[in-house]
């Protein structure tokens, strides 16, 4: 479905490329040289290159021990040209504090994030956009669709099976996305959409938005590994180090069973690419509840949970963060129950506030930053039963938002 890039750099083996020309820029001048770009599927890259200053000279004084968090003046973007391609672009890489830049003129540095660029020959460019994404899933995730294999000699068919391997086939209008598992709980998913079906900014978020998509269907995190697009003759190809997938224990959206379908899956893709905004609450609140998980103590835990509800709201109505200004929940939650989720009841709306007070006034207690936290048997279950409840009713929110009605109706509200 889609042209592939020489796999001079293979996301799953370590390699060491030559760097015919590196750029980056810092204090306020341009560095040029040659240097090395190593690979490690685990770890990420590794650029080291020696660099000449062009442009005015380095500040007098240079003050080195900046504490804080970096300012939009410290990143910046290291070019690489690399034969066979046009360039290799590490983006958003934060410097500072340099020595070995300002006194060596030469940078070592580890990134997590390469993006690889290169024009297609005239005689194989095509309409529309293609890409694939290639994911690393929980090993507990499963997918939509059994996977279907036939055996041929010749012209004639042997034999059809269903293997048990699992996959992804889903058509919405002109697009259409096509992957299965591998062995190592890895999927390869290409999708391609037609001329005027997308826009350019769309193609660019597609596959980020599967991956939030499918992450969200299944209630395990997808991981990406590899991401490629073509698009107006150029092909863009992303890499990034494995990290273990994780998954939702206790705060599941879908029962077994009742999950939603491919084309349901492909729909939910396509809403996040058309719309950051949407793409960006819904896949910061599920990577809140996965952080949820992951806490040192139970009222931590209870914290994470309930302050989502808040931002969502926040979200859908524009309204940000505004210190000094209280904002009283329910007051909005009636507004958007109408025009954003209009399935959820009001009574399911005050059961979820009133989950979210009782998660929120543990939290309140001086004894919150206490390690030693006492909960009894009933109150542990109650809260559990309080955070099952109120990942279920983002998980309906969102699905709404969506506009993916018939799925987010799957999801119970007890």
């Amino acid at each position: 479905m889609v042209d592939t890039l020489p796999e001079i750099l293979s996301y799953l083996n370590p390699n060491e490329l030559f760097i015919h020309d590196g750029q980056f820029d810092y204090q306020g001048g341009r560095y040029k040289g040659k240097g090395w770009l190593r690979w490690n599927p685990e770890t990420g890259a590794r650029i080291d290159i020696a660099a000449e200053r062009t442009g005015p000279p380095l500040p007098k004084t240079i003050a080195f021990g900046y504490t804080g968090w970096l300012k939009p003046e410290h990143y910046t973007t290291i070019r690489m040209h690399i034969e066979g391609f046009d360039w290799v672009i590490a983006p958003h890489v934060g410097l500072v504090d340099r020595l070995d830049v300002a006194m060596r003129s030469s940078l070592s540095e580890d990134v997590r994030w390469l993006i690889w660029c290169r024009k297609q020959k005239p005689n194989v460019v095509r309409s529309g956009y293609c890409g694939h994404i290639t994911l690393a899933l929980h090993e507990r995730a499963t997918l939509f669709s059994p996977v279907q294999q036939t055996t041929q000699v010749g012209n004639r068919q042997v034999m059809k099976r269903l293997s048990r391997s699992q996959g992804v086939f889903g058509k919405a209008d002109t697009v259409e996305i096509c992957g299965q598992l591998d062995d190592k709980h890895r999927a390869r998913i290409s999708w391609i959409a037609s001329e005027g079906s997308i826009s350019r900014q769309q193609a660019w978020r597609f596959g980020y938005a599967l991956r939030a998509a499918i992450s969200l269907c299944t209630g395990c995190s997808a991981q990406v590994l590899e991401r490629q697009l073509l698009r107006a003759g150029s092909t863009y190809r992303e890499l990034q180090p494995y990290r273990e997938p994780t998954r939702l224990c206790g705060l599941e959206w879908f029962t077994p069973l009742s999950g939603p379908t491919d084309d349901e899956c492909l729909r939910l893709a396509l809403a996040f690419s058309a719309n950051e905004t949407l793409l960006t609450m819904a896949w910061g609140a599920f990577s809140q509840l996965l952080d949820s998980q992951d806490q040192r103590t139970w009222g931590s835990s209870e914290l994470l949970v309930a302050v989502i509800l808040e931002g969502i709201l926040r979200t859908l109505e524009s309204t940000p963060f505004v210190a000094g200004r209280k904002y009283n929940l329910q007051g909005p939650l009636k507004r958007l129950r109408k025009a954003c989720f209009p399935s959820i009841t009001a009574k399911q709306c005050d059961k979820a506030l009133a989950a979210h007070r009782m998660l929120r006034s543990h939290n309140a207690h001086p004894d919150w930053l206490d390690s030693k936290q006492h909960f009894t048997h009933k109150e542990l279950t109650q809260s559990a039963q309080d955070m099952s409840y109120l990942s279920k009713f983002y998980g309906r929110i969102i699905f709404e938002a969506a506009g993916l009605s018939e799925a987010a109706s799957r999801i119970h509200l007890d």
